[in-house]
């Protein structure tokens, strides 16, 4: 049963970026429509004076750090040849995934940003479709913070790692285990 649990927990931290704003969206719906079902009277945050504050701020956020990627990726675009690691990261990483999985999270910020400017005419909406509404939005939201901290920190790595060659290394791997190697990851990707 631990194994389990334990399998269980290292792929949602594995796919974090599913997870937490799964389980974020959950934990709203589930106190919030039970509040609005059961009429228990509990504080909402749309009850709050600075709820479309909120919002606002949001639009902001996921504009600087759509900005900050761009940046980022200007900076590693241009060091192509002058770093080992990012030649080496252009050289093996796969292109395809890499490029969807950014679009990917460009289109949720984008997504978020568009569901704020609608959260943002919540005083038309009635209070079970605000609540669905702001669920999605949780949801859009962290997921796009989760991809961009993982996009802004790859791109990080890159550029702060030492690629100066290292020490010698012992038992260094020939080229056809490395070709092997590069095969068996692609297959483990595929999946």
């Amino acid at each position: 049963m631990k194994k389990i649990a334990r399998n269980g927990l290292k792929k949602c931290l594995k796919k974090y970026y599913y997870s937490i704003p799964s389980i974020s969206s959950i934990i709203f719906l589930s106190y919030s429509g039970l509040n609005y079902l059961l009429k228990l009277g509990l504080y909402e945050v749309y009850d709050s004076k600075n709820f479309n504050e909120v919002f606002k701020s949001t639009i902001t956020f996921i504009s600087i750090i759509i900005s900050f990627l761009g940046v980022l990726l200007t900076i590693l675009i241009s060091n192509k040849g002058k770093s080992n690691l990012i030649q080496y990261f252009f050289d093996n990483a796969d292109k395809k995934k890499f490029a969807s999985s950014l679009k990917l999270t460009i289109i949720s910020g984008l997504a978020a940003d568009v569901l704020s400017c609608l959260l943002l005419l919540n005083d038309i909406y009635l209070r079970w479709g605000l609540i669905i509404l702001t669920a999605i939005w949780i949801w859009v939201l962290l997921y796009y913070l989760s991809n961009a901290y993982r996009f802004i920190s790859l791109l990080l790595r890159l550029f702060l790692d030492d690629d100066t060659p290292n020490k010698k290394v012992k038992n260094e791997i020939t080229n056809e285990d490395e070709t092997n190697l590069k095969n068996l990851i692609k297959k483990t990707n595929e999946k």
